[in-house]
């Protein structure tokens, strides 16, 4: 039940990026992690995260939605009420992982009856039954017409994309108007600890660094992109947890185990034994915890953005104001005079002033 491309999408929208990451290796990678059976933890925490983030969105999800990534299974179990697609294409580049997904799917008894799996050349439409069509493909190679999707869920795939942008303009015109694409994405700071070790350890030994750890975003340059691409309404929130492992090595061997082992195509060859010896020793100065184990930083951004359409809210025009800040100042001090409103800008002597007054005033009342 499963294939590539189809001929069915008769523009094939072939992107062409600088090559940041060796995408083979990344398959590589992540048909290790299939073999592993590891919990990849980040991704089950963003599944529920996204489908909870749709779930307060008041819209009702009646077209073709496309969803991108890993944990496709998970997230059409815990499929928000507002989404009742007539169509859902469940993309990823690893084929492999796509037969999981049905498997899983197949497997599922409450799910039976709710999807019918269907290749792209077979679409046939059935009264109350969503259409799930797998698609193998990169997102460097975005199968989809202008406008024919009515939502895009990325769910922890973009840190790997060659070029962001430009997929991220694909999808944007792949969405018909009002349409919303959500996502989640590592951010910045995720493996901030492991990357600064290598640093230390590679620049005392050779005199410079290479990258071990994959680049990530940071949240203010997600919003920034959005917002440049003319993604409407964006919203970015960002979780950061800090996890313990028990040695570096284990936190290694944990990443390469769920499938995010590095795959970029610039990098020094090869990794001396004693540079990691270096790595362990220099990690566990700076990061141990009082437990005795390793601490390793892990962000996730969520974000979501729309495609325009007049019935957005829109930004009132610059001078449309019909109530002046001194007007409701006035307004405020008439409902309590006995509030003070400061404004202008505090030195560090207005804030102790205030700071023993409002400690005087505490005392008076006990």
């Amino acid at each position: 039940m499963l294939f590539k491309i189809s001929s069915y999408f008769s523009k094939q929208n072939t992107i062409k990026t600088k090559q940041i990451f060796d995408r083979d290796k990344h398959i590589m990678n992540r048909q290790y992690a299939l073999r592993s059976n590891i919990e990849n933890i980040f991704l089950k925490q963003s599944t529920f995260t996204l489908a909870d983030n749709l779930s307060s969105i008041r819209k009702q999800y009646d077209g073709n939605i496309a969803y991108f990534g890993q944990g496709a299974a998970q997230f059409l179990q815990n499929l928000p009420n507002n989404l009742q697609p007539k169509t859902i294409y469940l993309c990823d580049i690893d084929l492999d992982f796509l037969e999981q997904s049905i498997q899983q799917l197949n497997n599922d008894e409450q799910l039976k009856g709710k999807f019918q799996i269907q290749k792209v050349s077979e679409m046939k439409s059935q009264d109350n039954i969503t259409r799930v069509v797998p698609i193998c493909c990169d997102e460097d190679f975005w199968p989809f017409l202008d406008g024919h999707l009515q939502l895009i869920v990325s769910n922890m795939n973009l840190h790997w994309v060659n070029d962001l942008q430009v997929v991220l303009i694909k999808w944007l015109e792949s969405l018909e108007p009002d349409g919303t694409l959500v996502g989640s994405i590592f951010g910045s700071d995720t493996l901030q600890e492991l990357r600064i070790s290598f640093s230390l350890a590679e620049n005392e030994r050779f005199g410079g660094v290479s990258q071990h750890v994959s680049p990530f975003i940071s949240i203010t340059e997600m919003g920034n992109l959005l917002a440049r691409l003319k993604f409407n309404l964006p919203t970015i929130c960002t979780e950061r947890n800090l996890y313990e492992f028990d040695s570096v090595y284990h936190l290694m061997q944990y990443i390469q185990d769920i499938g995010e082992g590095e795959a970029l195509i610039q990098k020094r060859i090869g990794t001396f034994k004693e540079t990691t010896q270096s790595v362990s020793a220099i990690y566990e100065s700076l990061f141990k915890n009082e437990n005795m184990k390793v601490n390793s930083t892990f962000e996730q951004i969520y974000f979501s953005a729309w495609k325009y359409h007049e019935s957005q809210a829109q930004p009132k025009s610059r001078g449309s104001a019909t109530v002046s800040l001194q007007q409701l100042q006035n307004e405020i001090h008439q409902i309590a005079p006995e509030d003070k409103i400061i404004y202008g800008t505090l030195t560090e002597d207005d804030i102790q002033e205030n700071l023993i007054e409002d400690k005087q005033g505490t005392k008076k009342k006990d």
